[in-house]
């Protein structure tokens, strides 16, 4: 059974992946919240992988969100990946990177892996940035995941908590881009997908999406639906004459074909994945991944940062 450092456990993949793989017993985990290493020195990132001798590193971070909740994909960012990319290959380890499908944008309506429909925006470029980092530090050990993943947020203030928690769902939908267009997976199918990669001795850039091509408030209205919430209104409707620019804002479905051929594994349906988000409302799973379910107790702090393993 592998041992897996998550760098970002504050991060939706990162502590639905955390709670998934914890439970499940399909690997032992040990996670790091990267919140409190902004600026971190080489020194202090591989005393972190050094300390939880991990058999690879999974990180995750504002680039492994979905765009539709507005990321701060910083340049700070991309210097503090730098980092944590050198760190571990000094260490030996394999490293799997949640990256963005809003990398890509349209005209295309489903994007393979070779595709160069990129998105124009500062935030895209930096997400780009990141996966040619991997490719070029680590060719042989490196693997990166694009992907669109929702599901419960390790600090109760995400889309789908505004939602359930009582949230005005027909000023979230006003809210919601009708052009942006995705895949979504639920985090927790995509940790399926993750460890199947890792079995498979998997490199390079693979899509792992959801098998439906939806927009950001279809997505809103059948959670919402799914949990008995009331969805009245919407959003404006899509403009013909209007161009979608920005971050996320286009069409960044992915094609998942070669991920599915090379694990044997069909993406999900976005029902699928909803009705496994309502289980885990209902089984205490949202509890774990806030991290009131499992005790975590410290093995290394390093300025506010913390490494943890269950309990």
């Amino acid at each position: 059974m592998e041992t897996l450092l998550i760098l970002g456990s504050e991060t939706v993949v990162g502590a639905n992946a955390a709670a998934h793989w914890r439970t499940s017993g399909a690997a032992e985990v040990v996670d790091a919240s990267l919140a409190g290493f902004a600026a971190v020195g080489l020194d202090k990132a591989r005393a972190v992988i050094d300390d939880a001798e991990a058999d690879r590193v999974v990180l995750c971070n504002p680039a492994s969100e979905s765009a539709w909740s507005s990321p701060d994909v910083t340049a700070a960012a991309v210097d503090d990946f730098r980092v944590w990319v050198r760190a571990t290959r000094d260490a030996g380890l394999p490293l799997t990177f949640i990256s963005s499908d809003a990398a890509l944008t349209g005209p295309r309506l489903f994007h393979r892996e070779d595709s160069d429909a990129f998105c124009d925006s500062a935030e895209a470029g930096r997400v780009r940035e990141m996966e040619e980092l991997v490719a070029r530090v680590m060719p042989e050990t490196g693997l990166v995941l694009r992907t669109h993943a929702f599901g419960f947020a390790p600090a109760g203030d995400g889309p789908v908590e505004s939602i359930l928690d009582g949230g005005d769902v027909a000023a979230l939908l006003r809210h919601c881009d009708p052009f942006a267009h995705a895949t979504p997976i639920l985090a927790t199918d995509l940790a399926d997908v993750i460890l199947r990669a890792h079995e498979e001795g998997l490199t390079g850039l693979l899509h792992a999406g959801g098998a439906e091509r939806v927009c950001q408030s279809e997505l809103t209205r059948a959670i919402a639906a799914a949990f008995d919430v009331a969805a009245a209104g919407g959003g404006d409707a899509p403009s013909l004459g209007k161009v979608a620019s920005g971050f996320g804002r286009g069409e960044s479905a992915l094609d998942s074909r070669r991920t599915r051929d090379l694990l044997n594994l069909a993406a999900p349906l976005l029902r699928e994945g909803i009705d496994r988000l309502v289980a885990q409302e209902e089984d205490g799973f949202r509890a774990l991944v806030s991290g009131q379910g499992f005790q975590r107790p410290a093995t290394v702090s390093l300025q506010q940062g913390v490494v943890g393993s269950a309990a």
